[in-house]
């Protein structure tokens, strides 16, 4: 799938450097050179490349649900009257936000996802509420708890119930 979409921009090579890091990003230069048959030096060279394109990122990802942490999705709806400014004032708030892990812009019936996360749902609700609270330029909000996420970023997510 991978190949077929970014083939246009990236090489055959660059794309398998792409899809083994996205299994595991911990695979290291040499791991990768062995796999396709190269130089670690060279693909060492095409990662550096990625990263500083932005087109890969290696990034831990905690799994809140093995931590037994709870986490929720908020969908926010700005008032076609907000301007720019407020906005992005808002969303540079919920950046500085230790709570909130995703920030992603929707066109459609929502503008903005929040996705956040803390110790229990009670927890989760009352930070839903202070993030939402005194928002002038929010018209409509939705908080949906997550009960379990089962693919993320690609990869299949393990729920390891603990004891």
């Amino acid at each position: 799938m991978w190949e077929k979409i970014l083939s246009k921009k990236y090489d055959e090579i660059d794309i398998k450097i792409i899809n083994i890091l996205n299994k595991d990003g911990r695979t290291n230069d040499q791991r990768i050179a062995d796999m396709l048959g190269m130089s670690k030096t060279s693909v060492r060279m095409r990662r550096i490349k990625l990263q500083n394109s932005g087109a890969i990122k290696i990034i831990g990802l905690l799994v809140l649900q093995n931590l037994d942490l709870n986490y929720a999705d908020i969908l926010i709806k700005f008032y076609p009257t907000s301007n720019k400014e407020e906005i992005e004032n808002f969303i540079e708030k919920c950046k500085n936000d230790e709570y909130i892990y995703e920030i992603t812009r929707y066109v459609g019936s929502y503008d903005l996802l929040l996705r956040f996360f803390d110790e229990d749902f009670y927890s989760l609700k009352n930070h839903f509420y202070e993030i939402v609270k005194n928002e002038k330029i929010i018209q409509e909000s939705l908080m949906i708890p997550i009960m379990l996420s089962d693919k993320a970023w690609g990869n299949i997510i393990e729920f390891k119930r603990n004891k």
